[in-house]
């Protein structure tokens, strides 16, 4: 779990709302969840995510002309560690 110092917060979210959704989620549904408006705008999501899709964590695919993102396997076991250090379980 050293992975954790190399993340924001908001990558964390995104770690975490990808692992609870168990489906992808599109870009602009990530860019709610994470406050929106000018601050966290379209593209300062789009480079949280490219930095999550560099480190391995998730993986961006279409649908349609959507963007969609979830989660590798290196990212579900990240959330399910931080879940279980979380909770104790």
């Amino acid at each position: 779990m050293s992975e954790i110092s190399e993340l924001n917060e908001y990558q964390i979210m995104i770690i975490l709302a990808l692992y609870r959704a168990r489906a992808p989620l599109i870009l602009e549904d990530i860019r709610k969840l994470i406050g929106g408006g000018k601050r966290h705008g379209y593209f300062y999501t789009l480079n949280l995510l490219k930095d999550l899709e560099k480190k391995g964590f998730i993986e961006e695919f279409r649908i349609r002309r959507l963007r969609a993102f979830r989660l590798t396997e290196k990212g579900k076991k990240f959330a399910e560690e931080l879940l279980r250090a979380y909770y104790g379980k």
